[in-house]
């Protein structure tokens, strides 16, 4: 069985089909997480995402949907995932508008709780 050649094929799917794939198939962690980062990439350039953060945005009207902040008083809009689960195949309430402020708080907080003691 060639890997590769088997990866290359379901990079077209979403991510939890592709991720599903590779556990069946015994791919190590490792392999996995190069995937994970090589799909996220190209996934961020595709045309199907470009429409997907076009009508989050058109939701949001072009505000943040934490603090309010505006794209036309000139603050950089992101579209944050809320979760990777549907990644490729997101459903709207899936990805959420953010500023460039409320985008890094979103991701300090996650890791604070990742890294937190139990």
């Amino acid at each position: 069985m060639d890997t590769d050649k088997i990866i290359t094929s379901i990079m077209a799917k979403p991510w939890a089909n592709t991720y599903s794939l590779l556990k069946a198939i015994g791919a190590s962690s490792a392999v996995i997480d190069e995937t994970w980062r090589d799909y996220r990439r190209k996934y961020m350039r595709s045309q199907r995402w470009q429409d997907v953060r076009t009508k989050a945005l058109e939701r949001s009207c072009r505000a943040c949907e934490q603090c309010g902040k505006r794209q036309e008083d000139g603050y950089k809009l992101d579209v944050h995932h809320l979760t990777y689960i549907r990644l490729g195949g997101e459903q709207m309430e899936d990805v959420q508008v953010l500023c460039y402020l409320c985008h890094g708080q979103m991701h300090y907080r996650r890791r604070v709780r990742q890294d937190a003691p139990e």
